[in-house]
């Protein structure tokens, strides 16, 4: 018999505070496992989405656990999400031809002390000449009419007119070793997104080994297939499923994938109960992108990072305090089951109803003089009837 799993995975319990507050208050995240299928065109393929989904949903059934889809997990804000855009810029090719030429000659120039390669070469020519050695004469004649041919070389290359000299003292200076400096250009652009979730899971029965299967085990599951590679014949693996990913109003990943799954068993408090059973579970996610930039344009891909999708995921919002929930990719509604719209807050002694319709004036629309005195008056029966039992148990 499988187990449903409550979503989002992720969800404190609630005591003090409707579920409806701690719901809105905590940033969330949906995952729809897809599958990559061929696309004629520059983007190779596209996100199966329909695919995936029944793949993965057959997949944890077969570890004995049933989950809604899209699978809505609510994270820790403890790491800000955060995206860098880069540009890199190098030399042109300008730039790698002169110092290519000018290499050799300007280690010749720089020995011989002069300025300019026509310079350099009678330099050399006159050291040689001198010599005492015929074969040193001989290879002397040789430089100097090499360095003949090079004034000849740069005069046909000069332009005409009055630019002509400084042209060709220009050349005679690039082949002694001396540099341009051309401008950089542009050779590539980046889009690194970096988004990790941290999920913690609670148990609020460690005793109870169903308590902990629905809300430990089987989340820790259901977020490991995201990002385990599967296999066919228990043998040889393939990739893991590939995915779309929203957080409303913070990012939306289309195509993502996870880079990283940490799960740290007892948490950052280590919470393990006597009987070894894990009461806290912190499950971090790491996703990326499939592709390394981002486009402008006045035509945009829709299945690839461009800067409309970027606008559209920060305008994506989750209704508060109503149980309905926006941020479909397809412009839908979806409705969670496990949350009420009619939870009262308390404030004294009195219960009021929750006022759904005018806009709060901060993220969280709470008194906190009221929550105080709830908390007070609650405290103080919790006093009294410890009180009253120990006086009973001392009579």
């Amino acid at each position: 018999m499988s187990i449903d799993l409550i979503t989002p995975l992720g969800l404190p319990p609630s005591a003090y505070t409707n579920s409806e507050l701690i719901y809105t208050t905590m940033p969330k995240a949906k995952f729809w496992p897809a599958e990559p299928q061929f696309q004629a065109g520059m983007t190779l393929f596209r996100l199966n989405r329909s695919k995936g989904t029944s793949e993965y949903l057959k997949l944890l059934e077969h570890y004995g656990y049933n989950v809604g889809m899209p699978l809505e997990v609510a994270f820790l804000a403890d790491n800000f999400p955060t995206d860098t855009f880069s540009n890199s810029y190098g030399e042109s090719f300008l730039q790698k031809a002169t110092d290519v030429v000018s290499q050799a000659s300007g280690e010749i120039s720089q020995m011989m002390g002069a300025s300019n390669a026509g310079e350099a070469v009678r330099s050399m020519s006159k050291a040689l000449k001198e010599s005492n050695s015929a074969i040193g004469q001989g290879i002397g004649s040789g430089v100097e009419s090499a360095a003949n041919a090079m004034s000849d070389i740069f005069s046909a290359l000069a332009p005409k007119g009055s630019m002509r000299s400084g042209a060709i003292e220009t050349m005679n200076q690039m082949l002694a070793g001396a540099r341009i400096d051309f401008p950089q250009v542009w050779k590539n652009s980046g889009f690194s997104p970096s988004y990790t979730m941290t999920v913690r899971l609670y148990n609020p029965n460690p005793a109870s080994i169903e308590s902990t299967e629905k809300y430990i085990i089987g989340p820790i599951v259901a977020l490991m297939l995201l990002g385990i590679p599967r296999t066919e014949d228990g043998s040889t693996y393939n990739w893991p499923f590939l995915h779309q990913i929203k957080a409303p109003g913070i990012f939306n990943l289309d195509p993502g994938f996870i880079s990283n799954i940490t799960v740290v068993k007892g948490g950052d408090q280590q919470s393990i109960a006597w009987n070894q059973r894990l009461s806290i579970v912190d499950v971090r996610i790491d996703v990326g992108s499939l592709y390394n930039s981002m486009m402008a344009g006045m035509s945009d891909d829709p299945f690839r990072p461009t800067v409309q999708q970027y606008i559209d995921g920060m305008k994506e919002e989750v209704a508060v305090a109503k149980g309905t929930f926006y941020g479909e990719p397809d412009g839908t509604q979806s409705t969670n089951p496990t949350l009420s719209s009619a939870s009262p807050v308390v404030t004294g002694q009195t219960v009021e109803p929750v006022d759904t319709e005018s806009e709060p004036p901060s993220r969280v629309n709470i008194d906190s003089v009221s929550l105080y005195a709830a908390l007070q008056a609650r405290t103080e029966r919790e006093a009294s009837g410890l009180y009253n039992n120990a006086s009973s148990l001392l009579a």
